[in-house]
């Protein structure tokens, strides 16, 4: 009985282990990976922007004619310096309007009573209405971003857009 009792206490500790090693692969299997990797590059592309800023009175239709004229005679100047079309897109047009406003003051009165005052307002301070500010003119801006692939050039654009305007 005793042999039989040791062969069923082997028989359950090999089962244990066997189930043990099933439920916890990892335990005796492993994958590891390790990488590393540098990349290199010469710069190929130069990308720059520019302005063209107009302002005026409050005709609007006339300061967009003069910020469109000098904005096609800079692409133009860019396109004769062998720029595609691709590489000349416009970041933003934008039309502001330029305000005046007044400078209002609060008055202040002599103590008189009540009675004696016309508004009918109480003794102290008497204050002016301010108008409301008023358009005097405008302010167009156009941005355009250039993308130039011959590094020998680029001085020469940066410094040819400029003439343009």
């Amino acid at each position: 009985m005793a042999i039989a009792i040791l062969a069923l206490g082997y028989a359950a500790l090999s089962y244990v282990n066997s189930y043990g090693k099933v439920i916890q692969p990892s335990s005796f299997r492993s994958f590891s990976v390790t990488g590393d990797g540098k990349a290199t590059a010469i710069p190929d592309t130069a990308e720059f922007n520019f302005q063209v800023v107009t302002e005026g009175g409050t005709d609007i239709a006339s300061l967009q004619t003069k910020n469109t004229e000098a904005m096609n005679k800079a692409i133009a100047f860019v396109k004769a310096q062998g720029i595609t079309d691709k590489d000349i897109k416009t970041q933003y047009y934008n039309v502001d309007p330029r305000y005046q406003t007044s400078n209002c003051q609060i008055i202040n009165t002599p103590l008189i009573p009540a009675p004696l005052l016309s508004s009918g307002s109480s003794a102290g301070s008497v204050t002016q209405t301010c108008p409301p500010p008023s358009i005097v003119g405008y302010t167009i801006t156009q941005s355009i971003d250039i993308k130039i692939h011959d590094f020998n050039k680029i001085g020469d654009i940066m410094g040819g857009v400029i003439k343009w305007r």
